[in-house]
């Protein structure tokens, strides 16, 4: 299965899987209606036996919704916030509190985001963790949102950007109506952001959280999730906790859409590269600064994982 994945890291392809459904996978490369025996070993070293059912598409994608809607508990904690993108958990009032939250730019996000960090002040949370394992990523914008409760100082969001100028570009208009777009005898010609669009700058209403931020990051987590982690270590923001992020701190965005010739075969190409905020060109995984093992872990481990190390490096 990982051979059939696409993509250089294995731990990328290896997160793919175990995101999307390990059987889904059998069912897409062999068939979907057959029935499969599979051997698992866990991590504690005991061999396990499963069998596996066929399931048409639509139902596949039907129980699937309901697993990733519903929020397990954990150690009989419940969420005092949920949404249709994450979740809101007090792990120990007055101290821990854990924002789940599965992908930049859900519906609503913003008010989701800014009740979270409004009820985390109110109750006198100390430390305050967004758990971003497994998120892919998604829109950008939710980034001024999420800094906006962090700090009233200027945050940068990429050192740099370069793009190149297409006819695709120009007409789909990717960087939104109100860019100011060179001319179409530019088209095939690299051109680089203004820094000035590349910043966050503050506002001295928005309500800040005052505590310890930390994300929590995994092999899952890509893209716009592994960018805002560039941006949280580079600006001094708040810890990083978990596993080397599956995505890089610098990124590339902006897709245009072609339709291959003879197969009609849509492909996302991206347009833009954009650097992290220190300035590094490179494209490579972040690095937590607090280690935990992620993978394999359900929430509840994991969140268990996350207690004891917030307690360590209190104490």
């Amino acid at each position: 299965l990982i051979a059939n994945k696409y993509g250089n890291s294995t731990s990328f392809r290896i997160a793919q899987i175990s995101e999307t459904s390990f059987t889904r996978e059998l069912w897409l490369y062999m068939d979907m209606n057959k029935h499969f025996e599979v051997e698992v070993v866990c991590p504690e070293g005991e061999t396990k036996l499963f069998s596996y059912k066929g399931m048409y598409q639509v139902g596949y994608y039907r129980k699937n919704a309901r697993i990733r809607n519903a929020s397990p508990k954990v150690s009989g904690t419940s969420n005092l916030i949920t949404h249709d993108n994450g979740f809101y958990r007090e792990l120990t009032p007055g101290h821990l509190a854990v924002i789940r939250y599965r992908n930049f730019g859900g519906r609503n996000d913003e008010a989701f985001l800014d009740s979270a960090f409004h009820l985390a002040k109110t109750n006198d949370i100390k430390h305050l963790v967004m758990d971003l394992r497994g998120n892919r990523g998604g829109t950008t914008s939710l980034y001024s949102t999420i800094v906006s409760h962090l700090t009233h100082d200027t945050v940068v969001f990429f050192s740099g950007a370069e793009f190149k100028i297409s006819q695709d570009l120009l007409d789909a208009k990717l960087f939104g109506q109100d860019f100011s777009y060179p001319e179409r005898e530019a088209i095939g010609q690299m051109h680089k952001l203004d820094p000035g669009l590349l910043q966050y700058y503050p506002t001295q209403n928005s309500e800040i959280f005052t505590g310890q931020f930390y994300v929590l990051m995994d092999r899952g987590t890509f893209s716009t999730a592994s960018g805002f982690c560039a941006i949280v270590e580079d600006n001094a923001l708040g810890i990083l906790m978990g596993e080397p992020s599956g995505g890089m701190g610098s990124s590339f965005g902006n897709f245009s859409r072609v339709t291959l010739p003879n197969s009609n075969i849509p492909v996302l190409i991206s347009t833009t590269r954009y650097y992290r905020p220190n300035g590094d060109t490179g494209f490579y995984p972040i690095q937590p600064e607090i280690e935990i093992d992620c993978f394999g872990k359900d929430t509840e481990e994991v969140y268990e994982q996350l207690l004891e190390a917030i307690m360590r490096i209190t104490s």
